[in-house]
């Protein structure tokens, strides 16, 4: 008896499994942007949930595209009873004005001070180069606000977004793909400026999301805790060589590689060393490294160019 019970457990549990992994296998077949073979994996990029970001719009593939506006905040409850009733007078007519799908999405994050700290500190020297007398008051008053998160007990920022799409268009069968996207193109636009407008009247002001914040809140969402280094690779050569079209990485001599090295490690103190509470001679050691580093890039440059134009030169010979 008590190995007929057994047996049937075991066939229960294996029924169970094998209906899972069943669903599993179909979810990743179907899912959007998912990848359901591992072998099809040639770069990081492939596991991404889109194909491109481009013309302040998201293409997920597949003929679907998204735009999004992020939206300023209103103080609801300071309203009065009458002026809270007009905000949701004007909100629903909002919502009721949509003849497309909207979806709101909020994101809270870790508040990321150092371009602020980056340039309040170039603001400093340069005050100081005119008023040395200065130095100490600049010093304090950097101090502080290098912790300002800290002493007001708060380090998290939120953000709300709307984020508008338009998948319609895979059913114009008569135009090509390029007419397709610029079609796409064109009515989320116009679906963009609707909501902005719409958020108008309800006393929010809406941003239509360039390239560089549509790659910072994508980033952010995969970094929540750590999302500095977003800026450095929108507008630096980080993002040159790993961007456009094949990954360039692949491509670089050894002293661009050893060059990149040294720029993260410059990234890495900066945005997560010097952004703490360290004692001033901590700091000055912290400082020195990040210039030394700085100084090394800058020999690796000169040396990389030289090579560069002797090869040049060289060539220019046999031909």
């Amino acid at each position: 008896m008590g190995f007929i019970i057994l047996f049937i457990f075991i066939a229960v549990i294996g029924g169970m499994v094998f209906a899972v992994i069943k669903t599993l296998k179909k979810t990743d077949q179907t899912m959007t942007g998912a990848v359901a073979d591992s072998k099809k994996i040639s770069t990081a990029q492939d596991f991404l949930p889109f194909d491109d970001i481009d013309n302040n719009m998201i293409d997920l593939g597949g003929f679907k595209y998204r735009m999004i506006v992020e939206c300023s905040s209103t103080n609801y409850n300071l309203k009065t009873g009458s002026e809270k009733e007009m905000i949701e007078m004007a909100f629903q007519r909002f919502l009721n004005s949509l003849q497309f799908p909207v979806t709101f999405y909020i994101q809270t994050k870790e508040i990321d001070n150092s371009k602020m700290l980056s340039q309040l500190e170039g603001d400093i020297v340069d005050t100081l180069k005119i008023f040395p007398q200065l130095k100490d008051y600049g010093e304090i008053y950097f101090q502080e606000m290098k912790n300002l998160n800290l002493s007001i007990g708060n380090t998290k920022q939120k953000k709300k977004y709307i984020i508008i799409p338009y998948d319609e268009v895979s059913e114009l069968t008569d135009l090509n793909n390029s007419e397709k996207y610029e079609y796409a193109l064109k009515e989320l636009s116009i679906r963009t400026s609707m909501v902005i407008d719409g958020l108008s009247a309800v006393g929010i002001k809406a941003t239509h999301l360039k390239n560089p914040d549509l790659l910072e809140l994508v980033y952010s969402i995969f970094h929540k805790d750590d999302y500095s280094n977003v800026e450095h690779l929108i507008s630096g050569e980080y993002l040159k060589l790993t961007v456009e079209g094949e990954n360039k990485l692949n491509n670089i001599n050894d002293f661009q590689r050893a060059d990149q090295i040294l720029y993260q490690a410059q990234k890495m103190i900066k945005n997560e060393i010097l952004i703490k509470a360290l004692t001033e001679e901590d700091d000055g050691i912290f400082g020195a490294l990040i210039e030394r580093l700085q100084e090394i890039r800058d020999k690796i440059e000169e040396v990389n160019e030289n090579r560069f134009k002797e090869k040049n030169v060289k060539e220019e010979e046999v031909i």
